[in-house]
């Protein structure tokens, strides 16, 4: 089953159990996903299952600024609210890799460019990021690239 089938089933499946917040945020990324499906129409492509997850992962990186903006702001209620979106959202992404096992990749790829400085930063993120495949969240990459080059 697509990653589209999931999210249109999991649309239905709130419709009938009547939970509004959950079809607020279904609909919003179902709305997100044509969005982009007609952006790549526009530039003669077809929407690929790597597209939807590039949705997904926008529209979850909104719900956590949002929760650190909120947070600074003591606003307790909207945190909440953000941070239920973002769950729901997260059901559909694929398992985020711990701190620990992109630590682990960091080093191994440090350890492959010897002499390596804080110039090297971009490329090795960018080498971080094609072996995570997007599993890993890029400012935790960004953190420990710059802590082991330091």
């Amino acid at each position: 089953m697509t990653l589209r089938e999931q999210i249109q089933q999991s649309l239905i499946a709130a419709l009938k159990e009547k939970n509004e917040a959950r079809v607020l945020v279904l609909r919003g990324i179902t709305s997100a996903v044509q969005n982009k499906e007609i952006e790549l129409k526009g530039g003669g492509k077809e929407l690929q299952e790597s597209d939807i997850l590039e949705v997904l992962k926008r529209e979850y990186k909104k719900r956590t600024d949002a929760i650190s903006l909120y947070t600074q702001g003591g606003r307790s209620d909207l945190v909440q609210k953000e941070s239920a979106e973002a769950d729901i959202i997260k059901e559909f992404l694929p398992r985020m890799l711990e701190e620990s096992e992109v630590c682990a990749i960091v080093e191994e790829i440090i350890s492959a460019h010897p002499g390596a400085t804080q110039k090297d930063m971009g490329v090795i993120i960018k080498e971080v990021g094609t072996k995570t495949q997007g599993a890993a969240d890029g400012s935790m990459v960004a953190k420990l690239v710059k802590e082991k080059l330091s």
